[in-house]
């Protein structure tokens, strides 16, 4: 009986670690706010007045939700972008040592390879020094694919002042997010093909 109250409490541990790995809130955007869209996320947009922050419960990569920007509004571009952002993450990635080895990932699927997005994580470190790590923005040669897009990086040796990610549309399109990972490399999820 004692071996199977140990099994179980380092059961539970390892679970909590892993729940602990992610420093995203929400991060396959699962639980939703009383608009019905992701909570811990911000719905920014520009230039347009068409609704193009959605759930969709019919195309998740994992639990029953995906993020979904949908554009059709062709002034949409980078500098007028449409996305979802999650702020206040330098608490989260100051609990990590200064240099440590990260990932930030995403799987992702587009409506055409010629949707464009973009993804990235953005702040600024102690000392002032603004840093931008961006996911690289590939294009989707198979649409209605799912594809997981991934950057290593280390944190700043200074520590984080603010930082925030962020997962914008820049076309007309339909752009999916789902699965996203902001951690540790060594507590990262196994990359997709290996």
């Amino acid at each position: 009986m004692l071996k199977k109250i140990i099994l179980v409490c380092l059961f539970s541990s390892l679970a909590v670690f892993a729940d602990d790995a992610n420093l995203l809130n929400n991060p396959s955007f699962e639980t939703l706010n009383s608009k019905d869209l992701p909570a811990g996320y911000s719905a920014s947009k520009k230039l347009t007045l068409d609704e193009i922050h959605r759930i969709d419960t019919n195309n998740a990569v994992d639990g029953k939700n995906a993020a979904l920007l949908v554009n059709t509004d062709p002034k949409i571009k980078l500098t007028n972008y449409a996305g979802f952002i999650q702020w206040g993450l330098q608490n989260k990635l100051n609990t990590l040592k200064p240099g440590t080895e990260m990932e930030f990932s995403v799987y992702v699927k587009t409506d055409s390879p010629a949707t464009r997005f973009f993804i990235y994580l953005e702040g600024t470190d102690n000392n002032g020094k603004a840093f931008l790590k961006k996911i690289p923005a590939v294009s989707l040669k198979e649409s209605n694919k799912y594809k997981q897009l991934r950057i290593e990086f280390k944190l700043p040796e200074s520590g984080v002042k603010n930082a925030y990610v962020c997962f914008l549309i820049t076309s007309v399109g339909k752009v999916w997010f789902d699965k996203a990972y902001l951690g540790s490399l060594e507590n990262a999820p196994e990359p997709e093909g290996r």
